[in-house]
C-alpha cells in the first residue's frame, strides 16, 4: 500500500517533536483563564531541557497576554533548524499550573519565582537526577517590564519610614509616590512639598532615582517627615513588591520605607 509523501512527513514531524517530551492527557479545569493571570506569566522564557536521546533541547517559550504561546526547540547534535509550534494555554488542576496545548501534545508547567517548571502527566514535579533542569527562566528584559507594570497606575501611600517611629497626622494629603513607566518618571508628595524626578530599573529590581527636585514650601510639623522621605529616595537601591506593599531597600538590603498601593 502506498503512503503519500505529505502524510509520511507529517508523521515524522510529530514523532520528532514528541521524542524528548511527554505526551499527556490530564484534566483541564478551565479553557478561559483570566487575562490578569495570563498577563502575570506572559513573556519570554529560555532554558536547556533534558532529552532522552540527545544532549539537551534548547527551548524558547513565548507567552502572549491573549493566552497563546509559541515554542521554539533545537535538539542539540541533531539539527540546527528549530522546531516551532504554537497553541493555547489553559488552567491546570492546581494553582499556578498551566497546560500548554498544541496540535501534537499537552505539556504542563508550574509558574514559580519568574520561571516555568516542567511537570509530569500528573501535574507534579519530575523526580530524578535531572529534575533541576526541567526549568525555563524568564528573560531579564521581561522581569524588568513586570516590575514597571506593577508599579504603574497606582498611588503608593507611605506607611512607615526609617528614622520615624510613626508618621505625623496629616489633614489632607498623605505622603506618596507615583511611577510613570512610559516616561520613567516619578512624582509625589513628601509631606510638605511636591517632588518629581526620574528613575531607572534594572532586571534584578535594582533601582536608582535621579534628578530629584521639589517645591520649596516650609511646613513646621512635617519637615522631619519630608527630610526622611527624600533621604529614603536617595538611599533606595532596590524595590520589593509583595501583594499591595512596596518596600524601599538600601544597599544592605534593609527596608527603609514601606508603602501601600491605591489604584488611580
Amino acid at each position: 500500500m502506498k503512503i503519500s509523501k505529505t502524510l509520511f512527513f507529517a508523521s515524522i514531524v510529530a514523532l520528532t517533536y514528541t521524542g524528548c517530551s511527554h505526551k499527556t492527557s490530564g484534566k483541564i479545569t478551565s479553557d478561559n483563564p483570566s487575562t490578569d493571570k495570563i498577563q502575570g506569566i506572559s513573556g519570554v522564557y529560555e532554558g536547556l531541557l533534558p532529552c532522552a536521546d540527545c544532549p539537551g533541547i534548547e527551548t524558547t517559550l513565548t507567552i502572549n497576554p491573549d493566552n497563546s504561546f509559541e515554542i521554539s526547540q533545537v535538539y542539540i547534535d541533531r539539527d540546527s533548524v528549530p522546531f516551532i509550534s504554537s497553541g493555547k494555554i489553559t488552567k491546570g488542576d492546581k494553582d499556578n499550573i498551566w497546560v500548554f496545548k498544541n496540535r501534537y501534545n499537552e505539556t504542563f508547567y508550574q509558574f514559580e519565582d519568574s520561571a516555568l517548571i516542567m511537570l509530569n502527566k500528573d501535574q507534579e514535579r519530575i523526580q530524578g537526577l535531572l529534575e533541576e533542569h526541567y526549568i525555563l527562566k524568564k528573560k531579564e528584559d521581561y522581569l524588568k517590564n513586570d516590575l514597571m507594570v506593577t508599579l504603574t497606575g497606582k498611588k503608593w501611600i507611605l506607611t512607615k519610614i526609617e528614622g520615624l517611629d510613626s508618621l505625623p497626622e496629616m489633614e489632607a494629603r498623605y505622603p506618596h509616590i507615583i511611577f510613570d513607566a512610559e516616561e520613567q518618571r516619578i512624582h509625589g508628595f513628601a509631606g510638605c512639598n511636591s517632588f518629581f524626578g526620574q528613575y531607572q530599573i534594572q532586571p534584578d529590581h535594582k533601582i536608582s532615582f535621579e534628578n530629584i527636585a521639589s517645591t520649596k514650601m516650609y511646613c513646621a510639623h512635617t519637615m522631619e517627615l519630608e527630610s526622611a522621605f527624600l533621604i529614603a529616595l536617595s538611599n533606595c537601591k532596590e524595590l520589593s513588591v509583595t501583594g499591595h506593599t512596596l518596600q524601599f531597600q538600601n544597599a544592605g538590603g534593609q527596608t527603609i520605607a514601606v508603602f501601600e498601593d491605591l489604584d488611580l
